[in-house]
């Protein structure tokens, strides 16, 4: 039987009679997660398999610190490889004791690559989410 997800106090509807949002189910499913890594890493006698990750715990000083890490690029408003990698980092540090710097100075190319997919795909869509909330409450 489908979930019953209670909608006010009066009144409760089938989970499938809900109709999601594709956008917010696509944000929630890539804001967090395991990447399992395809070359392990050990930082002293601790070795990573692994990497959870969590976009939701960035504050908004771990973006604008990822975000200044890439001093050669010249626009501020394009994610490209070393800011994604550097965001992927922040967000594995949020959920273990691994030090962000450690995460670009020991990820291979090959899982560097998945990371650096993962943060873009994540972040594009949650732009994308936000213009499409903020439209929605407008009345142009």
């Amino acid at each position: 039987m489908a979930e019953i997800r209670k909608i006010d106090e009066s009144e409760t509807v089938k989970a499938a009679e809900v109709k999601e949002d594709p956008a917010q189910k696509f944000y929630a499913q890539n804001k967090q997660g395991t990447l399992k890594l395809l070359n392990p890493f050990s930082i002293g006698s601790e070795e990573y398999r692994e990497l959870t990750w969590d976009f939701g715990k960035l504050s908004g000083w771990d973006y604008a610190t990822a975000w200044d890490s890439d001093t050669s690029s010249r626009d501020m408003f394009h994610l490209n490889a070393r800011k994604a990698l550097a965001l992927f980092a922040m967000a594995v540090n949020k959920c273990c004791a691994l030090d962000w710097q450690d995460v670009l100075k020991f990820i291979s190319g090959d899982d560097a690559i998945q990371a650096t997919q993962i943060t873009t795909v994540f972040f594009v869509s949650a732009g994308r989410l936000r213009d499409r909330l903020s439209t929605k409450g407008s009345s142009t």
